[in-house]
């Protein structure tokens, strides 16, 4: 039998209009941000060092994706700048 690959939500942001789109990655910067936070701080207090180095670990990645999602930004905002300087050009 084949499955049909399951959609993802996240994986729907790429249909969104760019201004949209920004929005939702901003607001996935923040979320990146408050995990990579959380990590950080649980990997300072905790007592075990096994569980210190998978909260490090862990926090690594988000520090990770939060840089993804930060070229994305970038890239998109380069995007709808220059969107604008053809649309002003045309006019």
């Amino acid at each position: 039998a084949t499955f049909a690959p399951v959609k993802s939500p996240r994986h729907n942001i790429h249909r969104l209009p760019p201004r949209e789109r920004l929005e939702k990655y901003y607001e996935a910067l923040e979320k990146l941000n408050k995990l990579y936070q959380e990590q950080c701080d649980l990997a300072r207090v905790s007592p075990l060092p096994d569980d210190a180095i998978r909260h490090t670990q862990l926090a690594e990645r988000y520090k990770q994706r939060h840089q993804k999602c930060q070229d994305a930004i970038d890239l998109l905002e380069e995007y709808l700048e220059f969107k604008e300087e053809q649309e002003n050009h045309t006019l």
